[in-house]
């Protein structure tokens, strides 16, 4: 099983490794809450708060030259509070959906996605073996 702290130490390494990459990191609550006094985006917001220097969270399409070296955080979760100015590129969707998203009305600042990926009438290891 992986942990949240492992990948982003592998996400940190592989970086360090390739400073001329980035990493576009999608994030969303998946199940129900445990038992916890702090919500979902004030976990994920103790954890990066040290590694500040490793994520763009700009709610905007950034440059490459901006987030060369950087994991861009999509946000697929609606913001209840935080202490940060933003929180990522803010795209808060469905499941199993396509869309398209634009940013304030910008027409050269959209996201167009496809997250097909329901399979139906059978399991996984049926569909790929």
């Amino acid at each position: 099983k992986l942990s949240f702290s492992k990948l982003i130490s592998d996400c940190r390494k592989f970086l360090q490794e390739n400073p001329s990459e980035f990493i576009l990191f999608s994030l969303k609550k998946e199940g129900e809450d445990h038992e916890s006094d702090l919500s979902f985006e004030q976990c994920f917001c103790e954890i990066i708060k040290t590694e500040m220097s490793l994520w763009f969270l700009g709610n905007y399409i950034p440059t490459l030259d901006e987030v060369r070296g950087k994991c861009v955080l999509v946000r697929r979760f609606p913001l209840s509070r935080t202490n940060l100015d933003t929180l990522g590129i803010g795209i808060v969707f469905g499941e199993d959906t396509v869309f398209e998203y634009k940013f304030n009305e910008d027409p050269l600042q959209y996201v167009y996605c496809e997250d097909k990926y329901v399979i139906r009438g059978g399991n996984y290891h049926d569909v790929v073996t």
